[in-house]
């Protein structure tokens, strides 16, 4: 990726952990540790696409991109695309399926959202640059 290629672009971002994982920690196996990380993990994690055919294709509707660590989530959403979607709906929609996904392990998600430029790029999970401006 050359430095030409890398710019912001008009994105939903979401954060989103799991509030008490620590106190979790103590109190719960390892086994239902990592039950609950991989549920989360599920609940969060975008749909498949299918492949674009054409170029024209690839930013018909916004997209998610998901970046896990630990007990920590980043969702990242463009919406400069040829069909608005709704982008800033599905993601919020998104995040309640996961909590009530969650919920019925005794598990409570907190989620901070925020709309304006960022970088995105799915090389690693430390990927996401939001812009200042």
């Amino acid at each position: 990726m050359t430095n030409s290629t890398i710019r912001y672009e008009p994105c939903v971002v979401s954060f989103i952990d799991v509030l008490g994982f620590r106190s979790l920690l103590g109190t719960r196996s390892a086994a239902d540790i990592y039950g609950l990380l991989r549920q989360l993990e599920q609940f969060t994690r975008p749909d498949e696409e299918t492949p674009a055919r054409s170029m024209d294709e690839v930013r018909l509707q916004s997209r998610v991109f998901a970046f896990a660590m630990s007990d920590a989530i980043v969702r990242v959403r463009a919406y400069d695309t040829q069909y608005h979607d709704g982008a800033f709906f599905y993601e919020v929609y998104d995040l309640l399926h996961a909590q009530v996904g969650l919920i019925e392990n005794g598990v409570i998600i907190r989620a901070g959202v925020a709309v304006g430029d960022a970088f995105n790029s799915i090389i690693s999970a430390c990927s996401v640059i939001i812009s200042r401006r």
